[in-house]
């Protein structure tokens, strides 16, 4: 099952993505999170997103990012543009 997240998360959107998470974390099916639409979230939207895909894969859970070379995201945590 592939997830898309929206292609902005703010504090307003927020709990809704963290909704997202937690049906997402009731699965054991392999997860594939395609990033290719993300342009802009705020720092705690990552972590979240992160956390939970490390805790999927600490309860070995298959994860996978396809199209993650088409993610705005991490350049503009890196170059801050």
């Amino acid at each position: 099952m592939t997830h898309h997240f929206p292609s902005t998360i703010l504090e307003e959107n927020l709990p809704r993505v963290l909704d997202q998470l937690g049906e997402l974390d009731t699965s054991n099916d392999p997860l594939e999170i395609d990033l290719s639409g993300a342009k802009f979230w705020i720092p705690s939207a990552i972590v979240a997103i992160c956390s939970m895909v490390r805790k999927c894969c600490e309860n070995g859970r298959s994860v996978s990012f396809p199209n993650c070379e088409q993610c705005a995201v991490p350049g503009r945590i890196v170059t801050g543009k």
